[in-house]
């Protein structure tokens, strides 16, 4: 909700073309990026933009979003 109050559950895909170049997501104010794969850990994450990497980030709570799929 730090910027737009998504309702829970809402997943949005992300993908990075090849040769297109990396991209970092990056926790808002207040926001909490979790991994998906039982890590326990939060923070940025970076898709590489030379591989045709996909992601998804889903609201899992209020300012909560959890990150599966292809990222570093």
């Amino acid at each position: 909700n730090s910027s737009v109050a998504y309702p829970l559950g809402t997943i949005i895909e992300l993908i990075a073309m090849t040769g297109g170049n990396d991209f970092t997501i990056v926790e808002g104010a207040g926001v909490t990026l979790r991994r998906g794969d039982g890590t326990v850990a939060t923070g940025t994450r970076t898709m590489n933009g030379a591989g045709h990497q996909t992601a998804a980030i889903q609201k899992i709570d209020t300012n909560v979003w959890q990150i599966t799929g292809s990222y570093s």
